[in-house]
């Protein structure tokens, strides 16, 4: 009894360890084990792969594969590579198209400038001799020098301007310079079939030009008028036969008038005959600056039959001495009253800036003095007389385009003790006296 007791004791206690020794392993098993129990990394990587098998009996499934796989259409290949091919010639005409363009833009720009530079080049040559040939025909003053014309940026001509020794001392703006506009407002000009100008039409002047075989005479017809001479109209056509040197200088001018009989007042009618007025000659040094003018008038016919006459000769004797210019006046027959010594005192900016004359008879001494304003115009002459300036002349200008008179002249008198008692607007006519108590102007 007692063993048998034992036995079952060791059983039981043989059982209780057996069953702790399983119990881990159940618990792993067990649904409701908690899941922060330790486990191996081998144990818990292979725990987190789910492997699920497929029951024996179960008949095997077909899986449609995620890659798709495209059958190749020969045609759409080949209209896709046409497409590209027709684009990519396309874009080459394009840009082919848009080059010659431009070089066509380029080309057409080169030649229009090119075609100015070519007509500018022409008027380069040919005017300055046209120019100088015609102001020294027309003008009474003594153009002793001009200015170049040149081309200025690749479109425009410079101005062309004459400096002259003027007698005129009265007029507003700048008598003692000429300017012809070549740029902004140029003369209208008329060319043959050889490109060579022969007509000029400027505010100056117009005047048509013909050419002598070897360019050494220019014929010159300035405008014609009207006048009445012994009772009878005519009709007037001035005509200049010009003289070049060696250089291109004007050496010589003769001025022809040549008289029509006046038809209905102002038409030309039947010729009847030539005038010879007067005849200019120029002297130069070899730098090309002007030393000696001289002019012969002849006195006017009556009838065609009547010889021509010198009624006086003038010459001009010039001297430049700096700034200051010598003009020495003799008269053939001799007048020692109006010849003498000019002396000509010019600004930095060839503007005078007086002008005196003494006559060998030394009985005429006078200076006058010329000022200018901001716009390089006549603003003031002062006359000076033995030492004493008797008399003044004020120019005004007036930029309104409103006003009556653009231009006013406005005359001082000045007495022995300096002092001007009276004024007179030349232009208007109207007086203004002073009192000679109170210095106030009427």
């Amino acid at each position: 009894m007692s063993n048998t007791v034992n036995q079952i004791s060791r059983a039981v206690t043989l059982l209780f360890f057996c069953g702790l020794c399983h119990f881990p392993l159940i618990a792993q098993d067990d649904p409701d084990t908690p899941r922060y129990l330790y486990k191996p990394p081998e144990q818990r990587h292979q725990d987190s792969v789910i492997i699920q098998q497929r029951p024996e009996n179960q008949p095997e499934v077909e899986v449609e594969s995620t890659e798709k796989t495209f059958e190749i259409d020969q045609d759409s290949l080949d209209t896709r590579r046409r497409f590209i091919e027709d684009s990519i010639r396309i874009r080459q005409e394009f840009i082919r198209d848009s080059i010659l363009a431009r070089e066509a833009f380029v080309r057409d720009s080169i030649a229009r400038r090119q075609r100015i530079i070519d007509s500018l080049s022409v008027f380069v040559t040919q005017l300055p001799r046209l120019l100088d040939a015609s102001f020294k025909a027309i003008s009474e003053q003594i153009i002793f020098r001009n200015s170049a014309i040149v081309i200025v940026g690749d479109s425009t001509l410079s101005d062309y301007n004459n400096f002259m020794l003027t007698f005129d001392f009265s007029s507003p703006y700048t008598p003692w310079k000429s300017t012809l506009n070549l740029s902004d407002r140029p003369p209208e000009f008329t060319f043959d079939k050889n490109g060579k100008i022969i007509a000029i039409k400027a505010p100056q002047f117009v005047c048509s030009y013909k050419y002598g075989k070897h360019d050494e005479i220019l014929v010159i017809n300035t405008k014609s008028s009207i006048l009445t001479k012994n009772g009878q109209k005519l009709y007037k056509e001035p005509v200049d036969s010009v003289f070049f040197d060696r250089q291109g200088r004007v050496m010589k001018v003769k001025k022809y008038v040549q008289y029509y009989q006046a038809v209905n007042n102002y038409q030309r009618g039947t010729r009847l005959y030539p005038d010879l007025e007067y005849v200019k000659q120029f002297d130069y040094d070899p730098a090309g600056r002007m030393t000696k003018y001289e002019v012969t008038k002849f006195c006017s016919r009556s009838r065609p039959q009547d010889p021509s006459k010198v009624c006086t000769i003038t010459l001009f004797t010039i001297q430049p001495q700096g700034n200051k210019y010598l003009i020495t006046r003799q008269n053939d027959p001799e007048n020692e009253y109006s010849d003498g010594t000019f002396t000509y005192e010019f600004s930095a900016a060839d503007a005078p800036v007086s002008v005196a004359f003494l006559n060998k008879k030394m009985t005429e001494n006078w200076k006058n003095y010329i000022e200018v304003n901001e716009a390089g115009n006549v603003s003031r002459y002062l006359y000076e007389k033995n030492g004493i300036v008797n008399q003044t002349l004020l120019i005004n200008y007036n930029d309104d385009p409103r006003a009556k008179y653009k231009v006013e002249k406005i005359s001082c008198s000045f007495e022995k003790d300096g002092i001007s008692y009276f004024q007179k607007n030349i232009t208007t006519g109207k007086t203004r006296p002073r009192d000679r108590l109170t210095m106030e102007w009427g």
